[in-house]
């Protein structure tokens, strides 16, 4: 069957390919020498935009997530998010946005780090826009084909999720009972398919979960990779500064590239099922859980719908801000 990997592949004039046969932008064993300049001659950044870029892939590349290395495979979705929402990264004009659900966001962060359960392992969400009045953060967890390559029929959480987790508060219970079953083993919490024999995107729905503590929680500086610290306290004055924090999942849609779109469809459903279905529950039971230890007080939302690239380009306005190679590119 042909994959999105291989469509992808097919746009480009030169591919290379991983040690396990990946298709690549450029060579596996370059990768740590892949500059920005690579990847803006490869899209046609202009030049005018071209410092912002820099800046941004460095950010968005060089965290915590060894995404240098993975930014380079023709299925990231760090790559994606990053030349679709760049044009916003530091910018302080506030008549250059991009509308979803009627606001306006004007500025970008990457790979924001908030505190989750263990200091040195914060979380790192893919996206943070600004709206225009500096009272609203939507924070965006970016998926391009995740939802089909990481699929399983359970995956091992660490120990210290297992009372959040856990008991008839927990949140297993509360929101993720229909999909998944939760077993300890040995003292680690497991999440597992409720049919064992249906592999579905857990780590998608545990990411999710892992993302809400942080929002909960907050900003939290660890310097792991390229995290300067100026970058840090302007994300943080912006955290403080809103009013609501918002939360969405922003997918890829394969449909035009012609493949199987069934784990699209079914991750869609997984997530808005538990997620979304279940969100203003997994909001209490993570703030019951953190009873005041590290709780900022944020009024916090959940989007009531999945985001996908297709539909966000799909506004005129939010287009202009997109390199045409990069539209051509993943179709949009």
């Amino acid at each position: 069957m042909t994959t999105l990997a291989d469509k992808l592949k097919k746009g480009l004039e030169k591919t290379y390919s991983s040690k396990s046969g990946k298709p690549l932008f450029f060579d596996e064993k370059d990768y740590e020498t892949l500059y920005a300049r690579e990847f803006a001659d490869l899209f046609s950044i202009p030049e005018n935009d071209r410092d912002v870029f820099y800046k941004a892939f460095n950010i968005a590349t060089q965290g915590q997530g060894d995404e240098l290395r993975k930014v380079n495979s023709v299925i990231s979705s760090a790559l994606l998010s990053l030349l679709t929402f760049y044009p916003l990264f530091g910018n302080t004009d506030k008549s250059k946005y991009l509308t979803i659900n009627g606001e306006r966001y004007y500025r970008c962060f990457f790979e924001v780090r908030n505190r989750v359960i263990n200091p040195s392992r914060p979380s790192c969400v893919d996206v943070a826009l600004i709206s225009t009045d500096d009272k609203k953060i939507l924070f965006l967890e970016s998926k391009l084909s995740e939802y089909a390559d990481r699929v399983g029929i359970s995956l091992e959480l660490g120990k210290s999720y297992k009372s959040l987790y856990e008991g008839e508060n927990g949140l297993h219970s509360l929101a993720l009972c229909d999909y998944l079953n939760m077993e300890v083993e040995n003292g680690t919490p497991i999440l597992k398919s409720l049919d064992d024999k249906e592999k579905i995107y857990i780590e998608g729905i545990k990411q999710s979960i892992s993302h809400l503590i942080g929002l909960v929680r907050g900003p939290q500086f660890y310097k792991q990779g390229y995290y300067p610290k100026d970058y840090y306290e302007e994300y943080e004055d912006f955290y403080k500064k809103a009013d609501v924090i918002e939360y969405a999942t922003i997918l890829f849609d394969p449909a035009a590239f012609e493949v199987n779109t069934e784990e699209f469809k079914a991750y869609s459903e997984l997530y808005t099922e538990t997620i979304i279905a279940h969100k203003d529950d997994i909001l209490k039971c993570i703030k019951n859980w953190d009873n005041g230890e590290h709780y900022r007080g944020k009024h916090i939302e959940i989007l009531d719908k999945i985001l996908t690239y297709q539909g966000l380009l799909s506004d005129k306005n939010n287009r202009r801000l997109v390199a045409k190679s990069v539209l051509d590119y993943y179709k949009l």
